[in-house]
Formats: structure tokens, C-alpha cells, sequence
């Protein structure tokens, strides 16, 4: 009898341990983080918020006559915790299951909420606004400025023109052109990925049904043929006018790659990187290749200084093509030199980073061609920016390069590469379009045409980058590059035989 006893007593023990523990399970998953994400138009592009660490309200209204009750939070108070871009915004209200979304109007004339339904997903319930506001199993909420404008006149208006230029980045997509630089705001972009279904209205308050788009191409989102999507990794995709886009995590991404986009060049096939391949193409056909690196010579510069130059005029060019993503000397060369990407070679740099010298990770064209048992020879400035193949030739000033190249192509050498440096010194010191850079651009045209007329065989002649002319705060001249603008990433691209 004891026993019996002592074995109930030891079950109820057990059983209660066991109500205790779902009792502390049960605890914890109410206390557990509830995120919804906010993008667009706000600071950084990109914000979480754990609804779990605000106080939630009672709620209630009538619907189809009969009164509902429940709990949950007033969107009004947590977008006024948000830095938004502009004074006037919508919200486009996203769901993750079925790709239908409303658009409302932030400044909010009646009351929105969020609440979890029984099932723990987070939805949205408008009581005085049309049937789509309430939305279930809702993914983002998406700030969008009703005049992007604005936005733009901001940035345009930012007195550093230097913060210029890297405002674009926190603010949306660029879109380049060889004339000028475009900004699509994060906001704007999401919205292209939706079409409008319906409009609707209920007691005064709009809120408008939309629909994802999934067919939405890179062609049309830029309004322009010719696209080449660079990605925040240093990835480079070519030929992308047909490739779809979506939207992740406050950014947009091109169909098959896992990083976001940072920008498009359009009304371009090439990039610097051809300049490889078409090394690599003479090497092949055993004919002399000499490539020409005047670091700096924007596409702006050969157009303005068209009348003054003899080889370098845009009107001799192939074409123009574009940089790296950064448009930075390293980081560029190590692309010329491989035909790879900055994700390819490993070589990239953020701004403000430390340069330090680096091997890109990618067989180089001197070593290609040393295979080829072709003799090569690599002419620098005063010092190197990336670890090569080959040692190069060291050079005091631009002078010193062109004389070193003629006792190459004297030498009979048969791939020859050629890194004038002094256009990017003056561009950097007093700006691109300064008398200065004009004639250090007519110096290292005669340079080159005099290298020309003297070499028997196919000469390629690329920059690195361009130059952005800027203005300090004492009202100085200067120049930067770097920020994926038109006038650092677009340069001319001469090919003569």
C-alpha cells in the first residue's frame, strides 16, 4: 500500500514539474522578439523595430455591425520614431504570402494598427480605411516619399560636395549616364516592383490595393537600353537590360546574385575590363600589344579638351566605358590587369580604408603571357599599387614613363604596359576641368603620340577612372573619385592597330 502511495505521490511530482516547465516554455515564447522591418525612404534605407518592447493598446470597431476587440500597436507613434528623407510620405503595406499590399497615406488621418493574429503572424487592421489595409502575415513596411524630388533637392543642395556624392548611396539606386547621375530612392524602387490594382476610399481615408510585379526587367527600371548592374560586392554584370529584379531586406537584387545592387551605367557594353581580353586577343595572334593606363582621363575630359589633343580626343575614341565599383586606382588596375571584377580579385576598398598593397586574387596578363614565352614589360610611377607577376619598372615622374616605354618598345618587347600617373595628381590638386589638368592632359597626349607613331602593333589605351570636380569649404578647387557618379566611372576607351 505504501508503495502505491509513494508511486502516485512521484507521478503527481513528476506531472507537475512537467506543467511547470510548459508553463516557462509558454512564458518564453511570449516574451520572445515580435520584428517588423521598415525600408524605404528613412535613414540607412533599413530598420528593424521589436514590437515585443513597446506597449501594446486596446482596440475596437465595428465591422459588418458587430464590435471587435482586440490588442495590438498604433503604427502612427512608431513612424514617428523613424528619420525619414521627406516631409510627405506614403506606406506601401507588404505581405509575404500573397504579394498583395496596400498604399496609404503616412500622414495618418485615422488610426492604423499592428497586431498578432492567433497564429503569431504580424498583420495590419485600418477599421476606418478600405478592406486592403488589413493584411495579413505582412513582410515590410515601406516609407515612400511622395515627391522623390525632394530628396534629390536636398542632396543637390548640400553645401560638401563631396557629402554630395556619398549621400547617394543611403538614399537609393543610382542610374548613370555618360551625361549625368540619376538617383532612384529606395522607396521609388520598391514601388516599381508593384503595380496598381485598385483605388479605393472609405469615410475620406485613401488606401490603394497593389500587386507585385514580378516580371519587372533591369531595362525597365532604368528607362534605358545598355544596362550593366554593379553590385555592393565589387560584381559586375553585363548585359542585364533582361534580367528581373527583386526586393530583400530594404534593398533591390538582380535575378540570381545574393548581393544588392548599388547602381547601373547605361547606354554601355564595355568596361574597363575589355582591355584584358583584348590583350589577351593580340597575345594569341602573336602580334606587339602595348596598353596605355593615363590614370584619371575622364570621358568629360577628352570631350572638353577634344580640340587641344591629338590622340586622346573622344572623337578617335572606340568608345567610352566604365569603371569598377570603386572607381579607385587599385581596385581598377588589378580589374585592367586580370579581366576580373574587384569580387573576383579580392581587391576593393571601402572609403576611408587603408590601401595596402595587394596580389589580386586572378592570374594577371603578364603572367599569361609568359606562358606564352612572350617578353614582357610593366612600367610604373614611383611606386606600385598592386602586387603583380612581374616587377615592374619603376618611373620618378611621367616623364621618366615615357622615356622608359621608348626603351621598351626599343627592346623589342612584346606586351608592354604603361601607367602615366600625373593627370590623376593635377585633377586631384585643382579639379578636372582646370587649366592645369587641361595641360597636363596635352602633355601626356604628346607623350603617347609619339610612343604611337614609334610602336609596330596594336595599342589599347584605357584609364583607370575618371575625376569629380569639386569645391571645399574655402572654396577651392579640387578633385575626388570613388562615389559612382558619371563623370568618375565614364572614360574613353582607344584602340589603334
Amino acid at each position: 500500500m505504501k508503495r502505491k502511495i509513494s508511486l502516485f505521490i512521484l507521478i503527481i511530482i513528476i506531472l507537475t514539474f512537467a506543467v511547470g516547465i510548459s508553463a516557462c516554455k509558454s512564458n518564453k515564447t511570449n516574451s520572445e522578439s515580435i520584428i517588423i522591418i521598415f525600408d524605404g525612404d528613412i535613414e540607412n534605407g533599413y530598420q528593424s523595430i521589436d514590437l515585443s518592447k513597446i506597449s501594446k493598446i486596446e482596440y475596437s470597431y465595428k465591422e459588418d455591425n458587430e464590435d471587435v476587440k482586440g490588442q495590438g500597436w498604433d503604427l502612427e507613434p512608431i513612424l514617428e520614431t523613424l528619420k525619414m528623407h521627406s516631409n510627405e510620405n506614403y506606406l506601401l503595406i507588404t505581405s509575404a504570402s500573397d504579394g498583395v499590399s496596400a498604399k496609404i497615406d503616412a500622414n495618418l488621418t485615422d488610426k492604423l494598427y499592428i497586431y498578432q493574429d492567433s497564429d503569431g503572424l504580424i498583420c495590419t487592421k485600418g477599421p476606418k480605411y478600405p478592406r486592403c489595409t488589413g493584411i495579413k502575415n505582412i513582410s515590410e513596411i515601406t516609407v515612400i516619399a511622395k515627391d522623390s524630388s525632394e530628396i534629390l533637392n536636398n542632396i543637390e543642395s548640400t553645401p560638401n560636395y563631396k557629402s554630395k556624392f556619398q549621400s547617394y548611396v543611403n538614399y537609393g539606386i543610382k542610374i548613370l549616364t555618360p551625361l549625368k547621375t540619376d538617383l532612384k530612392t529606395f522607396g521609388s524602387a520598391k514601388l516599381n516592383l508593384f503595380s496598381l490594382s485598385a483605388e479605393n476610399e472609405m469615410l475620406g481615408n485613401l488606401a490603394d490595393k497593389y500587386l507585385i510585379n514580378k516580371t519587372l526587367s533591369v531595362d525597365s527600371f532604368t528607362g534605358r537600353s545598355n544596362n550593366i548592374a554593379y553590385l555592393e560586392n565589387g560584381d559586375i554584370v553585363l548585359n542585364s537590360d533582361n534580367l528581373g529584379l527583386s526586393w530583400k531586406q530594404g534593398k533591390l537584387f538582380l535575378e540570381g546574385k545574393d548581393s544588392p545592387i548599388l547602381g547601373f551605367t547605361t547606354n554601355v557594353t564595355k568596361t574597363i575590363l575589355d582591355a584584358y581580353s583584348e590583350m589577351k586577343k593580340s597575345i594569341d595572334n602573336d602580334e606587339k600589344v602595348m596598353l596605355i593606363i593615363p590614370d584619371g582621363f575622364s570621358w568629360i575630359q577628352a570631350q572638353d579638351f577634344e580640340a587641344d589633343l591629338d590622340i586622346l580626343k573622344a572623337s578617335l575614341a572606340k568608345s567610352y566605358v566604365t569603371s569598377t565599383n570603386r572607381a579607385i586606382s587599385p581596385v581598377a588596375l588589378a580589374s585592367i590587369l586580370t579581366g576580373k571584377t574587384p569580387f573576383v580579385t579580392k581587391i576593393n576598398f571601402a572609403e576611408g580604408e587603408s590601401r595596402a598593397v595587394l596580389k589580386p586574387q586572378a592570374e594577371d596578363i603578364f603572367e599569361y603571357a609568359t606562358k606564352k614565352d612572350k617578353k614582357v614589360k610593366y612600367i610604373e610611377g614611383s611606386g606600385n599599387l598592386i602586387i603583380t607577376s612581374v616587377e615592374p619598372k619603376y618611373s620618378l615622374n611621367d616623364n621618366a614613363v615615357y622615356q622608359n616605354t621608348k626603351q621598351a618598345i626599343t627592346s623589342g618587347d612584346d606586351l608592354i604596359v604603361t601607367h602615366f600617373h600625373e593627370i590623376d595628381d593635377i585633377n586631384h590638386e585643382y579639379g578636372a576641368n582646370s587649366s592645369e589638368a587641361k595641360s597636363k592632359c596635352i602633355e601626356i597626349d604628346s607623350y603617347i603620340k609619339d610612343l604611337k607613331n614609334q610602336f609596330s602593333g596594336k595599342i589599347i589605351i584605357v584609364p583607370d577612372h575618371g575625376h569629380i570636380p569639386l569645391i571645399d569649404e574655402d572654396n577651392k578647387n579640387y578633385g575626388d573619385h570613388g562615389y559612382f557618379d558619371y563623370q568618375d566611372m565614364y572614360v574613353p576607351y582607344f584602340i589603334f592597330n
